[in-house]
């Protein structure tokens, strides 16, 4: 049965005429800038030369390097009155090649670790977007 009252109507007209309360998001300008963030973020890419770690061992191993070619040079000058010496020169470029080597095998661990630390702020940034749509949404809801 319809309810005919025009207390009523009216009642329902001007209700439906006022402007209805408008949300405006304190988190809009956060969850925009943490998307961009996550759309436009690089890729991972290592380059060894622009790692500090990477660099610390590269001058670490090339001073190990030339003390071991010096060591090998002075010491076989010595034993040879002060000429130098065929097999000094061999032996001090295997030392020097050696700590090359240990050097380039630290590349697969450091790239490991770049990449870990990669996908971590990687998944921070989708953790902290979840957080403000969270959020958001609980504020709309209110």
């Amino acid at each position: 049965m319809p309810f005919h009252s025009t207390v009523s109507r009216d009642y329902v007209s001007q209700i439906n005429s006022k402007k209805k309360p408008t949300y405006t998001s304190p988190y809009n300008g956060l969850i925009g800038s943490k998307l961009n963030e996550i759309i436009s973020g690089k890729n991972f890419v290592y380059d060894a030369e622009q790692d500090p770690v990477y660099k610390q061992y590269k001058n670490e191993y090339v001073k190990l390097g030339k003390d071991v070619v010096q060591n090998a040079v002075n010491g076989a000058s010595d034993l040879a009155g002060g000429f130098d010496n065929s097999y000094a020169d061999a032996a001090a470029s295997e030392g020097n090649q050696q700590y090359i080597t240990e050097m380039s095998e630290r590349i697969p661990a450091l790239m490991n670790a770049a990449m870990k630390k990669y996908q971590m702020e990687q998944e921070n940034a989708y953790r902290q977007f979840g957080a403000l749509q969270s959020e958001e949404s609980r504020q709309y809801g209110q």
